[in-house]
């Protein structure tokens, strides 16, 4: 018999897996620090209502559905698995000098089919909710200046096993963490340029200053449920994949009342979001940069509730592009993440 556990004892393992269905055990170096979690699984009740009877007799096990979030603080490294999968493309680390510095660049591929993982999370002192597969689909990331960022990542997984022989209490004590430090902070270091798709490079005299920001992305997929098989086989794109970006500004300015002729006229912006941490080595820092090639206003918001300042909240659509603007040399797709951390290895290996 086990005992029960709390949050603070909580292990959970993301591992990159190659066959759909099949688990694979969480180990070093696979852990992820949350902060919340809300995957559940259900699972229909058929109730048999044949004519002829005044009540239910009879029930059966229908379909299993499961789905929910991860919501982590965002840091400079230890959810870099979790970016991967979803974008889809990442690569070997390009090392920075002859330093621990790597630069790791995740890119958004077209589709992300045949990326997945296995998520094992210990929930009581001997018994583990593994789902063998799971797809990682989305993620909004938020941040708001001398707070650490956060991201909620969307999940779809395949079916819950509580009774696994592949993650099990024991192997879960093997569980290490990439990184327990450095989670991403908005500070005076941090920039947020825009121009014209069409102007030069983003430059010092693009800065904008919002107060916060959220980016949205997702893919929207859907699994079925086919014979020989308790949950969904991988998911496939139903739909376009979105991406938003939304800055808010403490007060409404001649800075960004400009942005109201960018909505009117529907004008293709560039951008760039900036964010450093501390040294690693050298003169190289973590740093974390969200690099936008081609993105329209698509609403503006000035509410004024109340006797104080009126703010104002921009509300881009973040497009692929045919050609790289300006200072952007091969991003053309919505938006691509370029990390600098410690991580030597392709993260989808």
């Amino acid at each position: 018999m086990g005992d029960p556990i709390t949050g603070r004892e909580l292990i959970i393992g993301l591992k990159k897996t190659a066959a759909w269905g099949t688990a694979l055990a969480c180990g070093a170096t696979d852990g992820v620090l949350i902060l919340s979690e809300s995957i559940k699984q259900t699972i229909e009740d058929l109730a048999d209502d044949s004519l002829g009877a005044y009540f239910h007799h009879q029930t059966d096990k229908g379909k299993r559905n499961v789905a929910g979030n991860l919501e982590a603080y965002m840091r400079y490294e230890g959810l870099d698995v979790a970016l991967a999968l979803i974008m889809g493309t990442a690569g070997v680390p390009t090392i920075q000098g002859a330093t621990a510095a790597y630069i790791n660049s995740y890119v958004m591929a077209n589709e992300i089919y045949g990326l997945f993982a296995t998520l094992a999370m210990l929930k009581k002192s001997d018994v583990v909710h593994e789902f063998p597969s799971i797809k990682l689909h989305g993620f909004t990331l938020s941040g708001e200046m001398y707070a650490p960022m956060k991201i909620t990542l969307n999940t779809l997984p395949d079916k819950l096993v509580t009774d696994s022989v592949i993650n099990t209490a024991a192997t879960m004590a093997n569980v290490t963490y990439p990184d327990k430090s450095n989670r991403i902070i908005m500070n005076s270091d941090t920039t947020v340029k825009i121009n014209d798709k069409s102007a030069i490079a983003l430059a010092d005299g693009d800065k904008v200053y919002p107060a916060s920001f959220e980016l949205t992305f997702n893919r929207p997929l859907e699994g079925d449920i086919v014979v020989g098989a308790e949950g969904i086989d991988e998911p496939i794109g139903t739909g376009f994949p979105e991406a938003t970006l939304k800055l808010t500004f403490p007060k409404y300015d001649d800075a960004n009342h400009d942005f109201f002729a960018d909505w009117e006229a529907f004008t293709e912006k560039k951008a760039e979001i900036y964010l450093k941490g501390t040294l690693i080595e050298d003169t190289y820092y973590y740093d974390f940069k969200i690099t936008m090639p081609n993105l329209k206003v698509t609403d503006v918001d000035t509410p004024a509730a109340g006797p104080g300042k009126i703010p104002n909240s921009l509300t881009f659509r973040l497009l692929g592009t045919d050609s790289a603007p300006l200072g952007m040399t091969g991003i053309t797709k919505p938006f691509q993440i370029d990390v600098t951390n410690k991580r030597t290895t392709d993260p989808l290996a």
